[in-house]
């Protein structure tokens, strides 16, 4: 991440402030581990519950963030 100088950003926006000045490989990385980690948590919702539908979204979900994480990878890697 750069650094974001104080005057650039408020209390409201200081999470927007960092994720506009991210680089897109590190942004997919990002989004990537936060989507596998939700995904992770449905699918453990999902068999706790006994729902089958919300544990294979689940699992949907992680496979689609690792994805993420993978081409977030790549990108950094290809220098974007």
């Amino acid at each position: 991440m750069g650094y974001v100088p104080r005057s650039a950003y408020t209390s409201d926006t200081t999470a927007c402030a960092f994720v506009t000045n991210m680089k897109t490989g590190n942004h997919d990385k990002a989004a990537g581990i936060s989507k596998s980690v939700a995904g992770c948590a449905k699918a453990a919702a999902g068999t706790l519950l006994g729902n089958p539908q919300l544990k294979a979204e689940g699992k949907a979900e992680q496979i689609a963030g690792r994805a993420q994480i993978k081409s977030g990878q790549i990108k950094k890697i290809l220098g974007k």
